[in-house]
């Protein structure tokens, strides 16, 4: 009987350990394990598996630092693995057979301290977490553009402006201004808009950040093919025709283990561009008669670059990270195009050399550091066509000989720590930055001299060029442009009429200046940084973020400038039963202080100035001018007692201070939607602006005598004092919809600006140069509309298109009467809203009939009356990747792949002008000359050529191996 009984107590255990064994079986398919390098385990890691690049399902470890992915149907995952203060894992396919079970070891490396702050939207309250960023996934980095240049331009599409309509500081690997790496090195990328992180010196937050890979396992390599022709481009619409136009790109990229520790990335670029200038000007024929000059000249460009990254593993715990950069740009035919003539085009060099590197020191669990140190040195060098004069025609043509003859030699270094730790609910950063700049300069710029015309009130000629004469026989007053009194210096000067005469009808320079001396000249200033970070998760829905950040720097005192940020976070609790439709958003508001540096090149033009070896003069004395075309020597300036221009920084200038107040919600829709909505109020004090302290009295001047006016400081010369007395205020709105990535992935952001201050150099009234009471008003941008977005998409058969669009209101420009009726040497004088409408010479203008010649009660236009165009702009590409070397089973990728894109900038063919001339002394007033583009320029396989009015096309060839 006990034999019986024992025989099915072994059944039954027998039975029990079956089930176990076939529940665990069937149950757990997959049993991850976590640790760090010190091999602890790490608790509340979070593990998503994928299928198909679509996260499924998402769990987090235990105690142990264990999970487990159960009921796992037989298919091809892959895994992802985060954890604060370490860099994301991301496994290779694991294929699962049916019933299958799995056992992983996952070992997490230590992160970059920017990369342990995690920046994004969820349903728990992070301080760190301070407002919604962008996380720009591995999917879309496989199909970006492979240039770096090129995708540098797209990332800033997918980014935005930052939060005050900024463009974004990009970092590599923490790194500001590094050079960005190849795409195929590169493991994550994120938007980083926690601005009230005091580890972040101004108002952009972390921007974007590039974080490279740290290791890698086996040789992997590529080798890129770019092309593009103007037979593939539109006509552009100012010439008529085609840009001559051709680029072509190569890029080599191979990396690899070393050792076990060790692996390297080396990457090689060179792009060749033989692109031209267009030149859209007014200018004089050989027998002077107006003629509009449409051409084009060369102005190719070549780049080359090398880059080599090593990565090692010094221990269990800690990671070096160093990078060597270089690259040499030189071109010919440069700052020609537009209303600059051929003579005035410029050959350029450009060489520069970048050192990184980086220890990262995992110190326990919760403490994580990292030291890095940079230097950089760069060498530019500019050259003009000859050492004669230049002329400038305002806003009709530039001509003449190039003012730009000078070399500089720049070199950076930084060193800085980042520490981070953590403990329970409460995080602490600090850090410390030292920088250092010294730059040396070699500048014989201006020193053949620029005669500048500009228009004026003269008399009217006949065709014959005799005056016209009323029935008094007195002479009839209109006003002229800048090109039409060039004309008449020109034609008098044949004529032989004496100087007094030429100038009496109309003739004449209004302003010359020259630099002579000694060439040579240098500079040097540091600066340092320190910061302390607290962020604490007060509960499960509220968190607190503070921080202080002290800033100071040499050659400006600066030694009060401390900046406390504050901001909170509410993150509430949503019943997923409600849906995200009735769910509430998640809101983050702070409040904060920044400063701004005071750039080391202030300094060294400040030095250039007061060099006793150097002279620099600006005149409108009548004398000297007429000795155009002949260029009056610096011991003739000297003998005719002509006061050098002079610059200084005025006592008690202190560095800008900004006050910003922020909102943000994050708002869940349904369908995988989410929108991001922005508050902005930033108010800016005691910015620096550079005025003429030394300019005529109220109504003291006289353009033909300016020697008898009333100066402040006596006959002494202009004295350009920098000082604290700029004010902004700023609001932006803006709102961010982004697209689920199960259809297509991107977003689309609209913003608005209101923006006004009264940075402007001179008054704009026309008879006081001290009266700056009406320049407060609206900037550049204040009043743009701007809808844009990105968007990237998988369609059949591999292809991948993808696309960014912008479409924004037309920015604000300046009107001027394009004449110095108040002496203080600076063209912008406004023009009045006309008072009596039989008063000759009124201009009439979609902004209103304006008098160009007001008397001194009228009232001026205000500043940045115009309105520019709108401008809209699509850009796209499609690209297929083709495999080889797959496996039979196709569970692992292909070994080699051949990928083709094909990309266009501006495929509608839109002419997006640029703003028109708002000087009313130019032939060209109200009119648009060139195109407008994104910051300035177009770019084009990576190459940043002279901007192309219509549609562009490139196209691009890579093979990885």
């Amino acid at each position: 009987m006990k034999f019986i009984s024992s025989c099915v107590l072994v059944c039954i255990c027998f039975l029990s350990l079956s089930f176990v064994s076939n529940a665990q079986t069937a149950g757990e398919n997959l049993v991850i394990t976590v640790t760090n390098q010190l091999g602890e385990v790490i608790v509340d890691a979070e593990v998503t598996l994928f299928v198909s690049d679509k996260a499924v399902k998402t769990e987090r470890t235990n105690k142990q630092g264990v999970t487990a992915f159960s009921s796992l149907t037989g298919a091809s995952y892959r895994l992802s693995v985060t954890s604060m203060g370490f860099s994301e894992y991301k496994s290779e396919t694991i294929a699962i057979g049916h019933g299958e079970r799995k056992v992983i070891q996952v070992t997490l490396e230590v992160a970059s301290v920017e990369a342990a702050i995690s920046v994004g939207g969820n349903d728990e309250a992070d301080a760190s977490r301070y407002s919604a960023g962008t996380e720009i996934t591995q999917r879309q980095i496989e199909n970006l553009a492979d240039d770096p240049r090129d995708l540098e331009r797209v990332l800033r599409s997918i980014a935005g402006k930052s939060i005050t309509g900024e463009q974004m500081q990009i970092t590599v690997d923490g790194v500001p201004g590094a050079p960005l790496p190849p795409r195929q090195v590169i493991e994550h990328i994120r938007v980083n808009q926690n601005i009230y992180s005091a580890q972040y010196k101004g108002p952009t937050g972390g921007g974007i950040e590039i974080f490279t890979r740290s290791n890698v396992d086996k040789f992997r390599g590529s080798i890129g093919l770019n092309f593009a022709d103007s037979h593939f481009n539109a006509a552009d619409p100012f010439l008529g025709r085609r840009v001559p136009f051709q680029a072509r790109s190569y890029s080599f990229v191979f990396s690899g283990p070393i050792n076990k520790r060790t692996s390297f990335v080396l990457n090689v670029n060179r792009d060749e561009a033989d692109s031209s200038a267009v030149i859209n000007a007014l200018t004089l024929d050989s027998d002077l008669r107006p003629v509009s000059l449409n051409e084009t000249i060369p102005s190719p460009t070549r780049f080359k670059s090398f880059s080599l990254t090593v990565n090692s593993d010094l221990n269990k715990g800690r990671k070096i990270s160093m990078l060597y950069y270089s690259a040499f740009t030189n071109g010919q035919g440069q700052n020609a195009g537009g209303l600059m003539l051929p003579d005035r085009a410029d050959e350029t060099s450009n060489k520069y050399h970048f050192f990184r590197i980086a220890d990262t020191y995992l110190i326990g669990t919760n403490l994580v550091s990292q030291t890095r140190f940079s230097i950089d040195h760069t060498a530019f060098a500019v050259f003009g066509n000859g050492d004669g004069p230049a002329i400038n025609v305002l806003d009709s043509f530039f001509g003449g000989s190039s003012p730009n003859n000078n070399s500089d030699g720049t070199l950076n270094f930084s060193l800085s720590n980042d520490t981070v730790w953590q403990k329970g609910k409460f995080e602490l950063g600090f850090g410390a930055r030292v920088r250092g700049q010294r730059v040396n300069r070699s500048s014989r710029s201006n020193f053949g001299g620029i005669f500048s015309f500009s228009g004026r009130f003269a008399p009217v000629l006949d065709a014959n060029d005799i005056p016209v004469t009323d029935d008094n026989g007195d002479f009839s007053y209109a006003q002229i442009d800048s090109l039409e009194s060039y004309r008449r210096t020109l034609r008098f000067r044949q004529l032989g009429y004496t100087n007094q005469q030429t100038r009496e009808l109309g003739g004449g320079a209004s302003q010359f200046s020259i630099s002579a001396g000694d060439s040579d000249i240098s500079a040097s200033q540091y600066d340092i940084g320190l910061y302390l970070q607290s962020n604490y998760k007060i509960g499960r829905s509220l968190a607190a973020i503070f921080g202080i950040r002290y800033d100071n720097q040499t050659n400006i005192s600066s030694n009060l400038d401390v900046a406390p940020r504050f901001g909170l976070v509410w993150a509430p609790q949503n019943d997923a039963k409600k849906g995200r439709l009735r769910s509430l958003p998640r809101i983050s508001g702070g409040i904060g202080l920044f400063y701004t540096r005071y750039a080391s090149t202030n300094i060294l033009n400040i030095l250039l100035a007061n060099d006793p070896g150097r002279s620099q003069y600006l005149t409108n004395v009548p004398q000297i001018l007429d000795i155009f075309p002949l260029v009056p020597t610096i011991e003739l300036l000297q003998q005719s007692s002509l006061p050098r221009s002079r610059r200084l920084i005025e006592t008690g200038f202190r560095t800008p201070l900004e006050l910003l107040f922020n909102i943000n919600a994050v708002k869940n829709l349904p369908g995988g939607f989410s929108v991001n909505l922005t508050f902005v109020r930033s108010r800016i004090s005691r910015f620096s602006v550079t005025r003429n302290i030394n300019a005529p009295l109220a109504g003291s001047f006289d353009p033909q005598n300016p020697q008898i006016a009333d100066y402040p400081f006596g006959y002494v010369g202009n004295i350009y004092a920098t000082g604290s007395k700029g004010k902004s205020n700023l609001t932006r709105f803006a709102a961010v919809l982004n697209l689920p990535e199960k259809h297509v992935s991107g977003n689309i952001r609209y913003s608005f600006l209101s923006s006004k201050n009264d940075y402007s150099a001179g008054s704009g009234s026309p008879f006081d140069p001290y009266d700056f009471g009406s320049e407060y008003g609206s900037a550049p941008n204040d009043g743009v509309h701007n809808l844009s977005g990105f968007f990237q998409r998988r369609m059949p058969f591999g292809f991948v298109f993808e696309g960014d669009f912008s479409i924004s209101s037309g920015t604000r420009f300046n009107i001027i009467t394009g004449r110095d009726t108040n002496g203080d040497g600076i063209f912008d004088e406004r023009p009045a809203f006309a008072d009596d409408l039989n008063k000759p010479g009124l201009i009439t203008t979609e902004y209103g009939i304006l008098d160009p010649d007001p008397a001194a009660t009228g009232t001026s236009v205000p500043r940045n009356l115009g309105r520019g165009p709108v401008r809209f702009a699509f850009n796209s590409g499609v690209s297929k990747t083709f495999g080889f070397g797959a496996d039979k089973s196709r569970k692992q990728p292909p070994k080699r792949t051949l990928r083709f894109s094909v990309r266009g900038i501006n495929i509608f063919n839109v002419l997006n002008k640029s703003n028109p001339v708002g000087n009313m002394s130019s032939p060209n007033f109200l009119r648009s000359l060139s195109v407008g583009t994104a910051d300035g320029m177009t770019i084009i396989n990576g190459i940043a050529i002279n901007s192309l009015a219509g549609r562009s096309m490139s196209f691009g060839l890579t093979f990885s191996f």
